[in-house]
């Protein structure tokens, strides 16, 4: 508003307009704050887990008829796994207790600690598999890809590119089809 090339008569409605836009501002982000607290009030801390705590895995098991299995009866936790390292106060690596192999980084949420009697073994009744696709291993030596594109071994077979010419694919290489001329039937009432 400092500025002098505003019209006289519209000055005081931006001037207006300003005021009540920083009010405006002032109480959503009031509004907030108290949102924020209540939501924080009712929200119960996170258990903290230390370096070497023995968790269950929160598992998500699917149905499968042909093994017989179904998921109403499976455990909905299995372990005990151990932690490994802390990432964050929400987020854990875990590992395999006997054989040290890291399973994967869990939230809070997904983990349950493990309580058992002294001399217990306990062990995971289905092992946790990751999920996804599986890392790659930077450090091993390059392999020499595969080329990508014609696989060889279609012989005799007929390949259509995407140029619209059509081709037979034989041992030789490439040869090219001629392409069939097309008859349209015209409709009766076209041809007067």
């Amino acid at each position: 508003m400092s500025k002098d090339n505003y019209v006289p008569q519209i000055t005081p409605y931006l001037k207006n307009f300003i005021n009540r836009w920083e009010e405006i501002k002032e109480k959503a982000e009031t509004q907030q704050d108290r949102r924020k607290d209540d939501a924080d009030n009712k929200r119960r801390p996170s258990k903290q887990y230390q370096v070497g705590d023995l968790v269950l895995l929160a598992s998500h098991h699917r149905s499968n008829a042909s093994q017989g299995k179904t998921r109403k009866f499976m455990p909905k936790r299995d372990g005990p796994y151990v932690i490994s390292k802390v990432f964050s106060p929400t987020t854990f690596c875990v590992s395999d207790r006997d054989t040290k192999a890291i399973v994967g980084k869990f939230h809070t949420h997904d983990l349950t600690p493990f309580v058992s009697a002294p001399g217990d073994t306990v062990r995971p009744v289905q092992p946790h598999r990751p999920r996804g696709r599986p890392k790659t291993d930077r450090n091993r030596d390059t392999v020499a890809k595969p080329p990508t594109g014609r696989v060889g071994g279609l012989e005799g077979e007929y390949v259509a590119p995407s140029d619209g010419s059509a081709r037979d694919c034989t041992s030789d290489g490439y040869v090219a089809r001629s392409r069939r001329a097309r008859t349209v039937r015209v409709p009766a009432r076209f041809s007067q």
